[in-house]
C-alpha cells in the first residue's frame, strides 16, 4: 500500500511539473512544447537532471545550476500540491471514475490558480476546457450505469452556482470578476446539488480567512484585488471529497438543537 501511495504521489509530482509549464507559458503566450525547458534567467536549456520534480529544486538549493539565480518557489509548490491532490484523490476514492474526475478537475484548478495569483484573471480558454472535461466525465457516470438524476443534479448545481455569482457580479462588479462567474458554472457542474450550497459557503468562508492572511502576510492594502479562484478551487475539492458527510453532519447537529 505504501509503495502504491508513493507511486501515485510521484505521478502527481510529474503532472505538477507539466502544469507549471502550462500555466507559466500561458502567461508568456508561449507554446507548451517549444522552446524546450530552460532557465528563465540565463535561458540555458535544462538537462534531465535539472527536471526531476521537487528533487532537483532541493538538490540545487533553489538556484539555477548554470547562472545561480534563484528559482521561483512556485515550481516546487505546484509540484507538491499536485502530488498531494493525486494522493488525496486515491485515498478518498480509490481507483474509480471519481478518482479520475478529482485529478482532472484538480489539474485544471491548479493551472487556473497559478494564473489568478499572478495576473488576477481566470482565462476563458482554460475554464472552457475544464467545462468540456466536466461534461465528458458526467456523461461517463451515466454511461457507467448511474441514474440520470445524477446528471440533472449536476446541471442544477451549475445553474445555481452561476446565477449566484452572476447576481453578485451585477450588484458589485468591482468585487467579482467575470472569470469567477464562469468558473462557478463549471465547479457547480462538478459538485452538483445539494452540495453546491456547501461549496458556496466554503468558498466565502475560506476566501475570508485567506483574504486576512493575504493582506497581512503580503502586506497588501484592503482595496487591492484578491485572487478568489484558488478559494473556489479548494472549496470544490473539499466538497467533492467530503460534501455528503459534511452536509449530513450539519443536519444532524441542527436536529439536536
Amino acid at each position: 500500500m505504501f509503495i502504491l501511495n508513493m507511486v501515485i504521489f510521484i505521478v502527481g509530482l510529474a503532472v505538477g511539473s507539466f502544469l507549471n509549464v502550462v500555466a507559466l507559458r500561458y502567461l508568456k503566450k508561449q507554446s507548451v512544447v517549444l522552446p524546450p525547458s530552460h532557465c528563465p534567467k540565463c535561458l540555458t536549456p535544462l538537462k534531465s537532471g535539472d527536471l526531476i520534480p521537487l528533487v532537483s529544486y532541493l538538490l540545487l538549493k533553489g538556484k539555477c545550476r548554470y547562472c545561480q539565480e534563484a528559482i521561483s518557489p512556485v515550481y516546487p509548490i505546484v509540484e507538491l500540491l499536485t502530488g498531494v491532490i493525486f494522493l488525496w484523490s486515491y485515498l478518498v476514492f480509490g481507483f474509480s471514475l471519481q478518482f479520475l474526475e478529482f485529478i482532472v478537475l484538480g489539474s485544471f484548478l491548479i493551472v487556473l490558480s497559478i494564473i489568478d495569483f499572478k495576473e488576477f484573471i481566470l482565462p476563458d480558454k482554460i475554464v472552457f476546457y475544464s467545462l468540456i472535461a466536466g461534461i465528458i466525465l458526467k456523461i461517463g457516470y451515466v454511461v457507467s450505469g448511474s441514474n440520470i438524476s445524477l446528471l440533472l443534479n449536476n446541471l442544477a448545481g451549475a445553474l445555481i452556482g452561476f446565477l449566484f455569482f452572476y447576481l453578485i457580479f451585477l450588484l458589485y462588479p468591482e468585487g467579482m470578476g467575470g472569470g469567477d462567474v464562469k468558473l462557478s458554472f463549471v465547479l457547480g457542474l462538478f459538485v452538483g446539488f445539494p452540495q453546491i450550497f456547501l461549496w458556496l459557503f466554503l468558498s466565502f468562508f475560506l476566501g475570508s480567512l485567506g483574504g486576512v492572511l493575504y493582506l497581512f502576510t503580503l502586506k497588501k492594502r484592503v482595496k487591492e484585488p484578491l485572487p478568489f479562484g484558488p478559494f473556489l478551487a479548494l472549496s470544490a475539492l473539499i466538497t467533492l471529497s467530503w460534501g455528503t458527510y459534511l452536509i449530513n453532519l450539519y443536519l444532524s447537529l441542527i436536529w439536536r438543537i
